[in-house]
C-alpha cells in the first residue's frame, strides 16, 4: 500500500468505509509527521492533536456502526489561520490577533465538521492574507516542501505547504487574487477557487469582501469536488452567498473533454520563464490530444486589471482593518503596516472608479466565455522565488515584482468572481512545480472540474517534495 499518509481522499475514503483504514490510525500517522517535518517547514501555527485524536476515535465507532457520512468522514486536514474556530485561536498570522478565539465556527469549519473531516489545526499565512510569499515576520516563514528556502507561494502557502508535504490531506485556503491558487501552483498540488459568492465565508477574517473566495488545496481534482461538494450551497450568515443549485461536482469528472473550446487570452502577457513557456506549449499539446479545439481570445479590458484590483483591495483592506490601525499599528508587521496604511489615502472617488473598470472586466470576460468553455493560462509566469527574493527576471531581459509576478495570471478571476483551478503539471529543472490554470464561467464548477480531472490524468503528474523523512 502506498504510504497512508501521502493518499489523497479518493484512494483513502473507500478504505475508511470499507473498515481496511482506521481513522485513529490515520490522524495518528499524520500527527508524527508533523512532529516530524514541520519544523523545517513551518506550515503549522496551531497543532490540535488531542482534539483530533478524540474526533477519529468518534470517526471509527461511527463508520463501525453503519453511519459512515461520506467520502470526508474521517479524513485529517488542516484550515488557514484565518478560519475562525470554536476554542482554538484564529491569529490571522498576526501578532495582533494572538490571544483571539471565536466564540463560534466558521461556516467552513462547521460544514467540515458535520461531513466528519478531522481538523488537525491551524497553518501559517502571509499575515491578514495580504501578500504572496508567506514570509511571516512573526511565525516564520514557510518553507517550500520541493525547495527549503524558497517561497510556498501566499498567503495561504501553510495550506499549500502542508498538503505538498502530506501533513494534511486537505486543507482550506481563502483567495484574493490568487492566495489558493499561488501557493497550490508553488507546492505542487490542486486549488480551486470556486465561483464568488459559491462557498460562504462566515467566520473568515476579511480582507477584501468583494474579492475574497474560500475554496480548497487538495491533492487531486476528484479530491477538491468533494470537498466543493461539503461546502457549497447558500449560508444565511454571509450575505455573499446566492441561491444557486448545488450540484453533485463528481458527476462529470469521468466524462472526455473530445469538443471542448479552449480559450487561449492572447493579451494576457507573454513574460514567462523558459520553463513556464515550455510546460504551457506542452499543456496545449495535450489539450490538443485530448480533442479540445484552441481558441485565441482578447479581453481588451484586460490591462486594467492591476490597478482596478490593487485599488480594491487596498482600500476595503484599510477600510476593515480601520479601527485596529489606530490602537495596534505596532503589532502589524512593518510591510502589512504599509500596505493596509496606503489603503486610508486612496479617494472615494478612485474606489468607484476601480468598480467601475472591474465590470467591464466581467463583461469582456463574460462575452469570451460565449466563445469558449474554459480558458487556460499558466498559474505564475514563473515557478517560484526565494524567500526576501523581490524580483523576478524574464529572458527578455525585463523585471517584474515578485507580488506583480504571482498575481497577473491569477487576480482577473477574482475581479470576475469566476471560479478558476489550478494543478500541477511539469517541474522545473531546479526542482520546483509548474501549476496550470483552468477557468470557466461563472457556476460552472462541474464543467471547470471535468476538463481539469481529464487535463490530470493526462499530464500524469505523480512526482512528489524530496522529502528526507517518511513516516
Amino acid at each position: 500500500m502506498t504510504n497512508l499518509v501521502e493518499m489523497p481522499i479518493e484512494a483513502l475514503a473507500p478504505l475508511i468505509e470499507a473498515g481496511e483504514i482506521s481513522p485513529v490510525e490515520l490522524v495518528s500517522r499524520m500527527l508524527e509527521r508533523i512532529e516530524a517535518l514541520n519544523p523545517a517547514i513551518n506550515a503549522f501555527i496551531t497543532i490540535d492533536g488531542k482534539n483530533a485524536m478524540l474526533a477519529a476515535e468518534a470517526a471509527e465507532k461511527e463508520i463501525m456502526a453503519g453511519a459512515y457520512r461520506g467520502p470526508l468522514h474521517g479524513i485529517p486536514y488542516s484550515l488557514k489561520d484565518i478560519y475562525a474556530t470554536l476554542h482554538l485561536p484564529t491569529t490571522n498570522g498576526s501578532k495582533a490577533d494572538l490571544d483571539y478565539v471565536a466564540a463560534y465556527d466558521s461556516t467552513v469549519a462547521r460544514r467540515l465538521k458535520e461531513a466528519g473531516a478531522i481538523l488537525l489545526g491551524k497553518v501559517n499565512m502571509h499575515e491578514y492574507a495580504y501578500g504572496v510569499t508567506n514570509d511571516n515576520r512573526y511565525f516564520g516563514p514557510v518553507h517550500n516542501p520541493w525547495k527549503p528556502g524558497w517561497i510556498p507561494g501566499g498567503s495561504s502557502g501553510g495550506s499549500g505547504a502542508a498538503v505538498a508535504s502530506s501533513l494534511s490531506t486537505f486543507s482550506m485556503g481563502t483567495d484574493t487574487g490568487g492566495s489558493i491558487r499561488i501557493p497550490a501552483a508553488a507546492c505542487g498540488v490542486v486549488g480551486l477557487k470556486p465561483t464568488y459568492g459559491r462557498v460562504s465565508k462566515f467566520g473568515v477574517t476579511t480582507l477584501s469582501w468583494s474579492l475574497d473566495h474560500a475554496g480548497p488545496l487538495t491533492k487531486t481534482v476528484k479530491d477538491s469536488a468533494y470537498v466543493l461538494n461539503a461546502l457549497a450551497g447558500y449560508d444565511r450568515l454571509d450575505q455573499d452567498t446566492v441561491f444557486y443549485p448545488v450540484e453533485d461536482y463528481t458527476e462529470w469528472l469521468e466524462k472526455d473533454m473530445h469538443g471542448m473550446r479552449i480559450g487561449v487570452i492572447g493579451n494576457l502577457g507573454d513574460r514567462l520563464t523558459a520553463d513556464v513557456q515550455a510546460a504551457f506549449d506542452e499543456t496545449i499539446e495535450r489539450l490538443l490530444k485530448l480533442g479540445a479545439i484552441i481558441i485565441p481570445v482578447n479581453v481588451p479590458s484586460l490591462k486594467y486589471v492591476k490597478n482596478s484590483h490593487l485599488t480594491i483591495t487596498r482600500a476595503e483592506a484599510a477600510s476593515f482593518h480601520q479601527n485596529k490601525l489606530k490602537t495596534q499599528l505596532a503589532s502589524y508587521g512593518e510591510d502589512i503596516q504599509d500596505i493596509m496604511l496606503s489603503g486610508e489615502f486612496i479617494l472615494a472617488t478612485e474606489y468607484l472608479q476601480a468598480q467601475k473598470v472591474r465590470r467591464l472586466i466581467q463583461q469582456d470576460f463574460n462575452r469570451a466565455f460565449e466563445q469558449v468553455d474554459v480558458i487556460v493560462t499558466p498559474t505564475l509566469p514563473a515557478a517560484g522565488a526565494a524567500i526576501g527574493q523581490q524580483m523576478i527576471a524574464y529572458p527578455d531581459g525585463s523585471q517584474e515584482s515578485v507580488l506583480d509576478a504571482m498575481i497577473r495570471f491569477t487576480s482577473p478571476f477574482n475581479l470576475t468572481g469566476a471560479p478558476a483551478i489550478t494543478l500541477p503539471a511539469a517541474v522545473s529543472p531546479e526542482g520546483l512545480p509548474i501549476g496550470m490554470q483552468f477557468a470557466t464561467a461563472p457556476f460552472e464548477e462541474k464543467k471547470l472540474l471535468q476538463i481539469a480531472c481529464q487535463y490530470e490524468l493526462a499530464c500524469a503528474f505523480n512526482q512528489q517534495p524530496p522529502l528526507e523523512l517518511t513516516v
